[in-house]
């Protein structure tokens, strides 16, 4: 159940409006219904947000963004958080701060663009060691785990050889939790993203210099880069894996490997170099 303001607005309430087809401009009408205390429009653009967060969380809507962000509101201008893209040398620093199973993490965010529910939901048969290849098949948000929102998001992406020796060595480490690459012994099941990015990553960024470091900006780094390195929009699109797939579906989902390896490959290589100039301890990712 969604709460707020003590009133309560169950699945049924959401899944009715989601299959009414409210146009994102109609949506404001729902709020005369639920009869908020000390209601603004910004607070009734915050509640229907969260609303539709939980019908995206509950399957009843299959999109990538929350269609609440397509509303703007007059006489109101809208927060725009700042998108940090990190340096080489900002990442090595991360790592330096990090525990061992965040730390694959954020090298397998850095090296690859995926999001960390699609991380934590990866487990052993997922990896293709002697393809190199990485498949993504299910994203887990907290308790929840479900396949990829759309098929854009289940790909296979290339594995470069250092991420596949950091892997094997994980492997060979940790002790094996029902399959997950990032299980957590004492519940069986994986890592929460909120807590890793509480207890480890934003401490690592804050050490490092980075306020407010999430996951996602290793994947927005990756995407600037990916932009910078004269790749074609076909390959960006198919290592980003975006919805908005258009013509790179047309020619078959999977069958992009031959294009996609080296242009992963350049974007890992050059990080590599980038750890062997520093002068940062720990520079290089490794397993501890």
């Amino acid at each position: 159940m969604v709460v707020r303001s003590h009133k309560v607005v169950d699945r049924e309430e959401v899944l009715a409006v989601v299959k009414a087809g409210a146009t994102a401009d109609d949506l404001l009408e729902f709020d005369h219904r639920i009869d908020w205390p000390h209601r603004r429009s910004r607070d009734t653009r915050a509640i229907l947000h969260r609303m539709f967060e939980y019908a995206m969380r509950w399957r009843y809507l299959d999109c990538q963004r929350n269609p609440m962000g397509l509303i703007e509101l007059k006489g109101t201008s809208r927060r725009v958080r700042p998108i940090y893209l990190l340096t080489p040398q900002q990442y090595y620093a991360i790592l330096s701060h990090l525990a061992p199973h965040p730390r694959l993490m954020a090298v397998i965010a850095m090296n690859t663009g995926m999001r960390i529910s699609e991380i934590l939901g990866l487990q052993w048969k997922d990896i293709d060691f002697e393809q190199g290849t990485l498949t993504i098949e299910r994203s887990v948000v907290g308790r929840f785990e479900d396949e990829t929102k759309t098929l854009a998001s289940a790909s296979v992406l290339p594995l470069h050889e250092m991420l596949i020796q950091e892997l094997r060595a994980w492997q060979a480490r940790e002790k094996d939790v029902n399959g997950w690459l990032f299980g957590n012994i004492d519940t069986g099941r994986p890592y929460h993203a909120d807590s890793l990015r509480k207890d480890h990553l934003a401490p690592a960024g804050r050490k490092a210099g980075i306020p407010n470091l999430g996951w996602h900006n290793f994947r927005h780094t990756y995407r600037a880069r990916l932009g910078n390195s004269g790749a074609t929009p076909e390959v960006q699109q198919k290592l980003m894996r975006h919805s908005s797939i258009d013509m790179t579906m047309k020619y078959g989902q999977n069958n992009m490997l031959d294009s996609t390896r080296p242009a992963n490959a350049k974007l890992v290589e050059e990080l590599l170099a980038a750890g062997a100039l520093s002068d940062a301890p720990l520079s290089r990712p490794q397993i501890l």
